[in-house]
């Protein structure tokens, strides 16, 4: 995780050299037209116009650090993608199944069905353990918040029983239309279980993607070390997400010796990725899609703040990311980080899987 940091740093430091090693001085603090003394912004000593081998050497460095950057690094990325996608065909053939055996959602069976032609599950003993395991965790973290469970699982059904609530406050019911509808009174019972169906898919999904690369990854060399970053997204389609936002960084670096253009240009690119972000919510945790758009939405008025000369609008652009932050402190669990911790938790326990009878508390780290 942190290498991964580094390198974003490094890669965004690293086009903006290239795009100053390309970029020239052509006036002066006056605004004036240096003509033939216009220089290279990042080699002063160097001329526009130096046929020199210096200017020239400078060129072809600079030429192909941003085909690196700008075509050879996103071609990788995206040639992780289609290895991921391959690899993650037979987990997009099987969906999740609950079904009720006791009233008022007292009891349910989660099971698996497959979405081929012969209908058949073709999984090894261990590999169906494990997306049963998947499933009953996104059940039970879409759907039992603050209760206490019991889970028995037999040969291909995980049966779950509900002992009672154990912590007050809001159902994680209400918590999620909160988070899918900006007016949650207007939603009818029928729009809030389809979403609760729709969220409870989604986190089932995700798991069973993290269990079938857990399981690949010995075989997938490609994919070897790549886990930190399909494991930061919903779903792994979104590692698309690491290729966009690469080209975004590149092109707010290059916008900003554009001129007047380049501000429109960078404005345009931060609100465009913040509607992007807040649309598709590629992050596994729901906190991080909401900061990412606040955060590009925040650039985009400092830099109409730093445009126009209001020096109000680009502060408190700029301190409106941390405000969120703080805010998303009070809570910061979600069902998709409680899922994760769950399947984490099953997936050791022995007793669940000699098919004895396991308890436990599904709760949610909130402060307020």
């Amino acid at each position: 995780s942190a290498a991964l940091k580094v390198l974003t740093l490094l890669f965004i430091g690293g086009v903006s050299s290239c795009a100053n090693l390309l970029t020239c001085q052509y006036v002066d603090s006056a605004d004036e037209p240096l003509g033939e003394h216009a220089f290279r912004l990042h080699m002063p000593f160097l001329r526009c116009r130096d046929d020199s081998w210096q200017a020239l050497w400078v060129d072809v460095v600079a030429y192909s650090s941003s085909f690196v950057y700008g075509v050879f690094i996103p071609l990788l990325l995206l040639h992780l993608f289609t290895r991921q996608h391959l690899l993650m065909r037979s987990c997009r053939t099987v969906a999740a199944v609950t079904q009720l055996t006791q009233p008022e959602g007292q009891g349910m069976a989660v099971s698996l069905q497959s979405l081929t032609a012969d209908g058949k599950l073709s999984f090894e003993e261990s590999q169906l353990r494990g997306r049963l395991v998947a499933a009953c965790a996104a059940r039970l973290a879409v759907s039992q918040q603050g209760h206490r469970v019991k889970l028995r699982m037999m040969k291909d059904v995980v049966y779950l029983e509900d002992l009672g609530q154990t912590s007050t406050g809001s159902s994680f019911a209400d918590a999620t239309i909160e988070e899918s509808m900006v007016a949650s009174w207007i939603a009818s019972e029928e729009e809030i279980q389809s979403g609760l169906a729709l969220r409870c898919r989604s986190i089932s999904e995700m798991l069973m993607e993290r269990r079938v690369l857990d399981e690949g990854q010995r075989s997938e060399r490609t994919l070897t070390g790549a886990k930190e970053i399909f494991y930061k997204y919903a779903s792994c389609r979104h590692v698309w997400m690491e290729v966009f936002l690469k080209l975004v960084s590149v092109s707010l670096v290059s916008s900003d010796s554009m001129g007047d253009f380049g501000f429109q240009l960078s404005v345009a690119i931060c609100l465009v990725t913040a509607a992007t972000i807040s649309l598709a919510r590629p992050y596994a945790q729901p906190q991080v899609n909401t900061l990412h758009s606040v955060c590009f939405a925040s650039l985009a008025m400092a830099s109409v703040g730093f445009y126009h000369h209001f020096p109000w609008l680009s502060r408190g652009a700029l301190l409106l990311p941390f405000l969120l932050a703080a805010l998303q402190l009070l809570r910061p669990d979600s069902a998709e980080a409680l899922s994760v911790r769950l399947f984490d938790e099953l997936t050791k326990v022995e007793e669940l899987k000699d098919g004895k009878e396991v308890c436990l508390d599904v709760e949610l780290w909130q402060f307020v």
